[in-house]
């Protein structure tokens, strides 16, 4: 598994993107689209933005999971995601892996509260490289977000398809 970051093109300007070192290593996408307001239109938008470009470059997208959802938006999300995927089937081979909600543990700290702490920062001892309690937090909330609401089975089935269908193209 490769962790890109930022959206599909990012890095184009020097010559290489997400895209490209996907393509280069021949594997496959799963696209990770915030939907911060539960909006429909950003989370599809995004993803036909992002599907698009990782296309023109040859590369699969397999599949799409939604982060960052407000929980009382979520299941009306998740319902209209999965209709959009159902009713376009004959444009994608990408499924609806499924969303996370938004998490507090989750929320990165504000510049200025970065920068206080870049500011006291002593020599890196042994201690120092230990997790820290809010550490601990954000690792536990980002394993029930994803254990929760993203269908891993499904993912694993899709992976094992499109490479055995690779093996037996060559």
């Amino acid at each position: 598994m490769v962790d890109g970051v930022g959206f599909a093109s990012v890095g184009s300007i020097l010559g290489i993107s997400n895209a490209s070192i996907a393509r280069a290593l021949n594997l496959p996408v799963v696209l990770v689209v915030p939907s911060p307001r539960s909006s429909l239109g950003f989370a599809i938008d995004a993803f036909n933005l992002s599907s698009c470009y990782f296309t023109a470059h040859g590369v699969d997208v397999v599949g799409l999971a939604i982060t960052k959802v407000p929980a009382d938006g979520s299941a009306l999300l998740r319902d209209y995601v999965s209709r959009f995927f159902e009713q376009h089937q004959h444009l994608y081979r990408t499924r609806f892996l499924g969303l996370t909600s938004k998490h507090e543990a989750l929320e990165f700290p504000h510049v200025s509260e970065l920068a206080s702490k870049l500011n006291s920062c002593q020599l890196v001892t042994e201690q120092a490289l230990e997790m820290l309690p809010e550490d601990e937090l954000r690792c536990q909330a980002i394993e029930s977000t994803f254990v929760d609401g993203i269908d891993t089975m499904l993912l694993l089935a899709e992976l094992r398809e499109r490479f055995s269908s690779r093996s037996a193209n060559r």
